[in-house]
């Protein structure tokens, strides 16, 4: 079997979330344990850094990648969903896993898929701890895919849990509240590991100081002990008590920021065990486009206009993102925007700006949200949008329309950017 026929293979014949929603998603950890055991435990003896939360997650998990690269450190990286090439989940100091080595560990693990029955996310958490032993990292980031209490990659024990921030989404698998959410996401808190939560919370701060507490876990609120902001110049300070660091990073977003404290909140803890200093700790982030590129996270694609590509899908990060946007000097605001048929698009639409003009469209996707039901909310909402048979048709029609002083932007979806790519 080649690369191609790999790819089909683990596209068309395992549960997908991506392209089936509820059905793919599995609540235990039973059927990652078989593939390890099968694998002979790959993931025993490796390093890692698992990072959860609600959004931020996958910039963390950059971030930490970069820094521990500058190090010297041989660094894996295990991110979802991916952009463009499937080989984007697995990475080692940056460079993806190769085709031959996704056709060599899907021909090794083949004999047992008839009895566990893997979903495609199990399979490939199994292919990134594999991968990792096979290329003898000295460290591994892992971002969590959904939850964390049962998400595949819980069977590791690593140096630090990160946890990011709480928000509402994924309802129908975590909860209908912070509080339960929080709960599930608490479950990537081991025994004796410290914890770095992002974001002090009202409604979840609580729940992470017993979790921490009954597994006699340090914990530790980054945004209680750091913060960073933008200068003037652009540049990012960040500080840590009386210690100002100055960061030339090609990071834009303003919600960044939070992130930025959150992984020096990691940072800080590992700093010993790993020989990290402040400089492999900037440096990381002013290389982070070389080492570990974000995609989609306030991806700024052109300049005349300004045209942002953004990965925003749930009301925090949709919110977070137009504060931002709306401090920009545009003449006018266009936005492209695309969802999957099981996000709460009620609380999202709240936060879009009333006076942009909408460019709606379906992704490509069987969990897409039909152009007829986006039509009917944008109606009852009352705002001015066109349809548009396809995301790129969208943008290209944005961008007819458009002046060189406008702002455009596209977001809603992973999905959406990665075919915007």
């Amino acid at each position: 079997m080649n690369y191609n026929a790999t790819l089909d293979f683990l596209y068309s014949q395992l549960p997908m979330y991506q392209r089936e929603g509820d059905r793919a998603y599995k609540a235990d950890i039973g059927n990652i344990v078989e593939l390890c055991d099968y694998l002979g435990h790959p993931e025993r003896g490796l390093q890692f850094i698992h990072v959860g939360g609600t959004n931020g997650k996958g910039s963390v998990s950059h971030m930490l990648t970069s820094i521990c690269m500058e190090a010297g450190l041989k660094t894996g990286t295990y991110t979802s969903p991916h952009y463009l090439d499937f080989r984007e989940r697995i990475k080692v100091d940056g460079q993806y896993i190769s085709e031959q080595e996704v056709v060599d560990f899907v021909q090794l693990v083949s004999p047992i898929i008839p009895s566990v029955r893997p979903s495609f996310f199990e399979l490939t958490v199994a292919m990134a701890f594999w991968h990792f032993k096979q290329t003898g990292v000295d460290i591994a980031v892992i971002e969590v895919g959904l939850g964390g209490r049962l998400d595949s990659t819980n069977i590791i024990e690593p140096l630090v849990s990160v946890i990011t921030n709480i928000g509402l989404d994924h309802q129908q698998f975590l909860g209908n509240t912070h509080t339960a959410i929080a709960r599930e996401k608490a479950g990537i808190i081991k025994r004796g590991v410290p914890v770095v939560i992002g974001e002090t919370q009202a409604l979840t701060s609580s729940v992470f100081i017993e979790q921490a507490a009954s597994q006699l876990a340090d914990i530790h609120f980054a945004d209680q002990l750091y913060s960073a902001q933008f200068s003037d110049q652009n540049a990012i300070i960040l500080r840590d008590g009386a210690n100002e660091f100055n960061i030339d990073a090609p990071i834009y977003a303003e919600y960044q920021l939070k992130n930025i404290s959150t992984a020096y909140g990691a940072f800080k803890v590992l700093q010993d065990q790993l020989g990290l200093t402040i400089t492999h700790f900037t440096k990381g982030l002013e290389n982070i486009a070389e080492n570990s590129p974000m995609i989609g996270r306030f991806q700024v694609v052109q300049r005349e206009p300004l045209t942002v590509f953004d990965s925003a899908h749930n009301a925090e990060g949709v919110g977070i993102l137009f504060q931002q946007i709306l401090k920009l000097p545009y003449r006018k605001l266009h936005i492209i925007y695309s969802c999957v048929h099981d996000k709460d698009i009620e609380s999202i639409i709240q936060l879009l700006p009333k006076e942009a003009h909408f460019y709606l469209t379906e992704l490509s996707i069987p969990r897409k949200k039909p152009l007829e039901e986006l039509t009917t909310v944008f109606q009852n909402n009352a705002l001015a949008f066109t349809t548009h048979e396809s995301p790129k048709a969208a943008v290209q029609q944005a961008l007819e329309q458009a002046n060189p002083t406008d702002c455009i932007v596209a977001m809603g979806s992973i999905f959406l950017i990665a075919e915007l790519l």
